[in-house]
């Protein structure tokens, strides 16, 4: 069974919230519709960090390692030896490996993203109730309990 519990204001979507805990319901059979994004929101669904930085470094971490080793092996693999000079000068090759860190920890990231956020999703979610304006709850109590 369904139950809608729809407000006018934040504060009174608050005060429900707290009696619906209280009640021992789970959050998994919890909805919340909200018309406009309220920051302290998250402190009711208990937001976890996003592991999207993990992409982000992950991406980094790879295109400094590359911009290095692509510069360093094209320098063995055409040298062009200058009065005695290492064939291979590391100060020359910082500028390509930080542009290097950066594109890949943009590319990485947006893949991520795209990957957490389950994008493109192939099934269609429609929203068959249009609440306008109002602050809803909607508690399914036909859910299994189980974790």
């Amino acid at each position: 069974m369904q139950q809608e519990f729809v407000f006018d204001t934040y504060e009174e979507l608050l005060k429900k919230w707290k009696e619906i805990q209280k009640t021992g319901v789970l959050k998994q059979n919890v909805e919340f519709y909200i018309p406009h994004p309220v920051h302290e929101f998250g402190e009711i669904l208990e937001a976890r960090p996003s592991k999207l930085r993990y992409f982000t470094l992950i991406g980094a971490l790879s295109g400094l390692a590359f911009g290095f080793w692509f510069t360093i092996w094209t320098s063995y693999d055409w040298p062009i030896i200058t009065s005695g000079k290492p064939i291979a000068s590391i100060p020359a090759y910082i500028v390509i490996a930080y542009e290097l860190t950066i594109l890949f920890g943009c590319v990485v990231s947006f893949l991520g993203f795209l990957f957490l956020a389950r994008m493109p999703s192939v099934r269609n979610i429609i929203i068959d109730k249009d609440y306008g304006n109002k602050f809803v709850i909607v508690v399914d109590n036909t859910k299994s309990h189980s974790k």
